[in-house]
């Protein structure tokens, strides 16, 4: 291979791979501002090479979001006037709230409790209030369901 040709290839080669590295670099900063935006505690991101992730910056992804359910999936990202996420949910579980860090406050005790609050009795991770009057309206994780005060 004569000089020229070997420069041209080295240097192909490594203004590529330079390339290549940048755009792995913006994709997964797209994806931790998606997660940031979205609400979601990732605790896991990891390039996807696998042949069924297909072309372009794919991610397996696993985050917990803010109604404690766990979620796996594949986050794939598309550059065009800017950047855009497709997401693919693979599994989900709700996590037992009793686990996680409380979502509520307790409720006011000037009797003007409006919205979702600590449920007082503990048996539920949140309990609607209206007019300060606890409902029997219940949550936990994403679970809604009804239980006497």
């Amino acid at each position: 291979m004569d000089p020229i040709s070997l420069f041209l290839f080295l240097a192909d080669l490594i203004y590529g791979s330079y390339s290549r590295m940048r755009a792995g670099s913006w994709t997964r900063t797209a994806v931790l501002e998606w997660a940031a935006r979205e609400d979601y505690k990732l605790y896991r991101l990891v390039r996807d090479k696998s042949p069924e992730s297909g072309p372009g910056y794919c991610y397996l992804v696993e985050a917990v979001d803010s109604q404690h359910v766990r979620r796996t999936g594949r986050v794939r990202v598309h550059q065009n006037d800017g950047w855009s996420i497709e997401l693919t949910w693979l599994a989900a579980r709700q996590l037992d709230w009793r686990d996680q860090p409380p979502r509520g406050e307790p409720p006011a005790s000037d009797g003007t409790a409006q919205g979702w609050h600590t449920d007082p009795s503990g048996r539920h991770e949140l309990r609607w209030y209206s007019a300060g009057t606890p409902t029997s309206l219940v949550k936990d994780g994403a679970m809604e369901g009804h239980d006497a005060p």
